[in-house]
Order: C-alpha cells, then structure tokens, then sequence
C-alpha cells in the first residue's frame, strides 16, 4: 500500500516510456521518479510497445501501466485499450493528469478528465514532424495537431520547454494565458576517468578529433546535414570522426537507408555508436570535442545541457526552442538553420580555441539543472489558481 503526500495522485500518459529511449521519455522518467521521491503517488500509463515488457510494474516508485496497441501507425500506435485504462484511474482515485504530447487520445483523455472534475495539464514536448516525402504525413500531421487544439481547449494549463518555442508554434500562440514554462529535468550520471576511457578505447576513439551527435538518424534530426559539412572540416582536421550516438534503425522512417550513399561516401568519418544507456551519456560527452546539434526541428535538445554540464560546448542551428541553450549560456554557436558551411566554420571556429566556449557548470546547472524542473512541477501541483 503506498503512502501519498496527498489525496490527488499523479497520472502521466504518454505514448512511450522507458525502456525506450528519446528525449521525451527521459523527460517523464526524471521528473515521475523526482516527484516520486517527494512522496506523491505516481503513476503512469503508455503503450506496451515492446512484447518483451511487463504490462504492469513498479520502476524507482513509479507505477507503470503498459496497454497493448492493436498496431502501430507511424511512429504511434492505436490503442483502445489505453482509453479503458485511463477511465479506471480517473474514476477510482482523484487524479492529477498530465498529458504528454504529441498524444492521439489527448483530445479524448482530457475530455474525460473535465467530465470527472479533475486537472489536466499537457507537457508540449514537440511539433509531430513526420517523413516529409511521404504524403501520408500531412493528414496524419493535421488530424493530430487538429485533437492537439481540442485538448488545449479544455487543459487546466499547458507545460513548454521555453517562451522561445511556445511564440513559434502556431498551436500554443492560442493559449498564451495557459502555458507555464518549465525547463526539461536533465539528470546527469557522473563518469570516472576509467569509464571515459574504456569508453574510448571500446569505440576506437583514441586520437581523434570527435564530433558528436545524440539521437536518432532521422529526417528531423539532420544528420544528413552535419555529414554534408564534413569535407570543409576534414581539409583542415583529416583526424575528425563523428559520432553518432543513437538509434539508426527506425521503424517508422528508413531515412538512414536512403542516405546509404551519403554514409559510404564519408564512411571513414563517421561511427555509429548505437543507443547508448543514460547512465552511460556523460562518457560520450567527455569523450567528443563538440557536440553538434544540426536538427531541422528542435523544441529545446535537452542533450545540449547533459553535454554543457560534461564540459562540452555546443554547436547547433538558430532554430525557435534548439537556440535557447546556447543563447543563455554562451556555450557554443549558433550557427544560419540549415548551412553545411556555416556549420562547418563554426566547429572549426570552437576547435582553434575550445576552451573559449566551456563554461562552469554550476553556471549551466543553475539556469537548466534538475532542481528548476522539478520546482515547476511542484508549482502547478500546488497551485490551486492554476485553471
């Protein structure tokens, strides 16, 4: 039987959740096990998306409820299943639900969370950016964003990563008066100098100048791009290797096979990695240069503050939400969305003087650290004017 710090329990949905691995799972996986450990009742609803999980368990105090979709539509699933489960957990205990979007059922959950008097919250992680060639994208795109408005219609409130991103999307500049600004929860595991460099050495990076890239090799993600920028770079550094650390073999995209040409062209230039474990991040961190953060899409790219907080400085587009790190820190360079060259001159900028751009983590922890996150959580949970 668990003990709450109050009555209301916490409720999560979400399409995913660890052990899958992205920028939005870690976001609900460090902020459930914080407010988990502050003594509130969390619980958390999501799609079994793997058949090798459990559909019900308990992670670091965290409840977790796992529904089998019926099948997969792009990178979502559809899952009725998850509807009937929602309805058990708001009807049989008073619930503090917080929608994590993109979601398909967020129109249809909040509805039901105002029918049952409770409160609602959506934590808009991203614009849905699907393949741009396909044309079932758009519709898909249009029909989600279209139940994304709906459920913002009835939230008690709305979660962005930073007011930069929240004035860019045409969604959120409806409901100024109902967004709260909360910085992702960045946790960080610390490394030993033996781990950084048996990490190294496991993936033959010893010396090499290493740029790294964490996340997916996906359209919206431009690895492309930062590939494309390489034969400015190798001219002047023919020891430079990128590293890419992240999925490379998606489901709902084959962006990496269609850019096979691409990767064998520059193959001796680039290791892929693989996903790596969180608590394993900052021995890739220590171990890159700079990490470049080339995406055509980006609400914030939380790995630029676990990258700042490892001392490592940053290179990423002047993109609404991805700049917003690198403006408040001044630990790096932003650099014309979407310019090979201009990507290329920055990170050969920050190699002729590295140190230049490294600043003191306390500095990056204060502004981006977990405790602010968690602060802000903690706000809308006991905010009782926050309607």
């Amino acid at each position: 039987m668990r003990r709450c710090k109050t009555t209301t329990e916490i409720l999560h949905v979400a399409s995913y959740y660890y052990p899958y691995i992205s920028g939005l799972t870690l976001h609900i996986k460090n902020i459930s096990e914080e407010l988990a450990k502050q003594g509130y009742c969390v619980n958390l609803l999501t799609n079994l998306h793997s058949s090798k999980l459990l559909e019900h368990e308990i992670i670091n105090k965290v409840v977790v409820y796992r529904c089998k979709p019926w099948f997969r539509l792009s990178r979502g699933f559809i899952t009725p299943k998850i509807i009937v489960e929602f309805l058990k957990l708001i009807s049989t205990k008073k619930q503090t639900v917080f929608l994590h979007l993109p979601l398909p059922e967020a129109f249809l959950m909040a509805l039901i969370v105002k029918i049952f008097q409770q409160k609602c919250f959506l934590v808009y992680h991203a614009n849905l950016n699907l393949p741009s060639w396909k044309l079932s994208s758009r519709l898909i795109e249009t029909i989600v964003n279209l139940n994304h408005f709906l459920a913002m219609t009835l939230a008690d409130g709305i979660v962005a990563y930073s007011r930069d991103y929240a004035n860019h999307v045409a969604l959120l500049s409806h409901f100024s008066s109902k967004i709260s600004i909360i910085t992702p929860p960045v946790k960080i595991y610390p490394a030993t100098s033996h781990q950084v460099e048996d990490f190294r050495r496991k993936h033959h990076l010893e010396n090499k100048i290493v740029l790294g890239f964490a996340g997916r090799f996906a359209e919206e993600k431009g690895g492309d791009i930062l590939i494309e920028a390489l034969p400015k770079i190798v001219d002047k550094y023919p020891n430079i290797v990128v590293a890419f650390a992240g999925e490379t073999n998606l489901i709902y995209e084959d962006f990496c096979i269609r850019k096979q040409a691409l990767i064998t062209k520059y193959q001796k230039h680039i290791k892929f990695l693989g996903l790596i474990k969180p608590e394993e991040m900052s021995q890739f961190y220590k171990n890159i240069n700079i990490l470049v953060l080339p995406s055509r899409n980006e609400c914030f790219g939380f790995v630029q503050i676990e990258a700042m907080l490892n001392g490592c400085p940053v290179v990423a587009f002047d993109i609404p939400g991805g700049r917003v790190p690198i403006t408040k820190t001044n630990m790096g360079l932003l650099v014309k969305p979407y310019s090979r060259i201009g990507l290329a001159d920055a990170i050969m900028k920050i190699l002729s003087n590295r140190q230049k751009y490294i600043k003191n983590p306390k500095i990056i922890n204060a502004e981006f650290g977990l405790k602010q996150s968690l602060s802000g959580y903690l706000k809308l949970l006991t905010d009782d004017s926050s309607k």
